[in-house]
């Protein structure tokens, strides 16, 4: 009975940690009451965004983000101006992107739009 105190801690420190992540402290306060430590330990792991930055910022470009060729910061692959050091980046030439892990031919999606680069080199996008 003295382990009951233990699920609304771990609630109550999950939806700490959310908010300074930026996420629902409600809705983690709520998945600390049900899971407890579990829950407890996914609040403290970064998130797929936040990973991905990182990687953009060690190996240039990442997921939906790249490096800044000026300042080195991690900006969003769409992104026509940096967001720290407010110089103009341009656009990318999606033919030129990396794709870590798959074929040159895979769909790439940025902002809420499909692009497909075939064969020929002709990109292809739909919204």
């Amino acid at each position: 009975m003295e382990y009951i105190w233990i699920w609304p801690i771990c609630a109550m420190a999950a939806a700490v940690i959310a908010k300074h992540k930026g996420r629902s402290p409600v809705g983690w306060f709520c998945v600390g009451l049900l899971a407890g430590v579990f829950a407890l330990l996914v609040a403290v792991l970064p998130s797929r965004e936040a990973e991905a930055e990182r990687e953009a910022r060690m190996h240039g470009t990442a997921g939906d983000f790249r490096r800044c060729p000026v300042c080195a910061e991690a900006i969003r692959a769409a992104a026509q101006k940096c967001r720290y050091c407010q110089s103009e980046v341009g656009a990318i030439d999606w033919r030129t992107r990396p794709l870590y892990g798959t074929a040159a031919d895979s769909p790439v999606v940025a902002n809420r739009t499909l692009y497909i680069l075939d064969d020929s080199g002709r990109i292809t996008a739909w919204r």
